[in-house]
């Protein structure tokens, strides 16, 4: 009698396809209808998948919870398959991220919404990853050792409407472009992920209070900032840095640390009485107009969520006055 045997994957890794067929017809009888079904469709596909999406509709916490096993183990599936894109969104940062989603040897974009991540128990790799984002993400903290997650040819990292990015590890030698924003963080944590390092990126976006957070970092004992010569040339921000010296600093010490600054786009927030009176003389207008007029690099200068108001209109006005022509 000759045996049947399914065709092998040609990804190295996949063992569900390399097992003989009888063995594999046993295996789905004893699974209920709904798990066999997924476990049919993922496990007998021809060719790798490229990109894999799953969005969960929030509101649905039960069913996320019943539900992880399976995900895990799709995850588990495309991972061993060669994707190169994942993009999952849940609701509820119910769902805690399995590891294997951090050792794909041919992951090249991440998009992770509205879930957790826990501190890794092993060291992990991302040989190929170039794209990670994570929106509404909540990261957990251990009183383990928290192994980090290299990635080495990270581009691009992004954290939008997230809790505690200070817990996530992650070691980005090339990082070119980091956003920060809407962030939630516990009184007294540091605010940057372990091990980042500021002085590869080109493209800084921070949204809110983010500018002071990073500058809140590398301050200790009262002392002025001490963050270091930064590459940045694209400098993105958003708040009101004109109504007071402790709102004020922050700016321009920022400023004052990227010298190859060329680029300067500022999204002004609410600042109250739009006839509010401006003192021109204060300590804070002093640094600014000395910090601007070392931007000789400066070539791009742009200004969003613009009311009209006083301070706004001689926030503008300095900036023109004093950059260098």
């Amino acid at each position: 009698m000759v045996r049947r045997v399914a065709p092998r994957c040609s990804v190295d890794g996949d063992q569900i396809r390399q097992l003989p067929v009888e063995i594999l017809d046993h295996i789905m009888g004893l699974l209920p209808i709904q798990e066999a079904a997924k476990t049919a469709v993922l496990s007998k596909h021809k060719g790798a998948i490229k990109k894999f999406v799953f969005l969960f509709p929030g509101g649905c916490t039960l069913i996320v919870r019943s539900r992880s096993y399976d995900v895990n183990q799709w995850l588990l599936l495309v991972t061993q398959q060669g994707v190169e894109e994942i993009h999952l969104r849940f609701g509820s940062r119910e769902y805690k991220l399995p590891e294997c989603i951090f050792s794909s040897s041919t992951l090249k974009r991440l998009h992770l919404s509205g879930l957790c991540t826990e501190p890794l128990n092993s060291p992990c790799t991302l040989p190929n990853l170039t794209s990670l984002c994570f929106e509404e993400a909540k990261f957990i903290s251990r009183n383990t050792t928290n192994y980090a997650i290299d990635v080495p040819k990270l581009k691009n990292l992004s954290f939008f409407c997230c809790e505690n990015i200070s817990h996530f590890n992650i070691i980005a030698r090339n990082l070119c472009s980091l956003r920060i924003a809407h962030f939630f963080t516990r009184k007294g944590d540091n605010f940057l992920p372990v091990n980042i390092d500021l002085r590869s990126i080109h493209t800084l976006d921070l949204e809110g209070s983010s500018h002071e957070y990073i500058l809140g970092d590398h301050t200790s004992n009262g002392l002025p900032p001490q963050l270091p010569a930064l590459n940045v040339k694209s400098l993105k921000l958003s708040g009101d840095y004109i109504q007071t010296d402790a709102a004020a600093l922050p700016f321009v010490c920022l400023l004052r640390k990227c010298p190859k600054l060329c680029k300067l786009r500022i999204r002004f927030q609410w600042a109250g009485d739009m006839n509010r009176c401006i003192d021109a003389t204060s300590g804070h207008f002093e640094k600014l107009r000395s910090v601007a007029q070392t931007h000789k690099m400066l070539w791009s200068l742009k200004f969003c969520s613009f009311n009209g108001s006083r301070p706004q209109m001689h926030f503008i006005k300095e900036m023109l006055a004093n950059l260098p022509s």
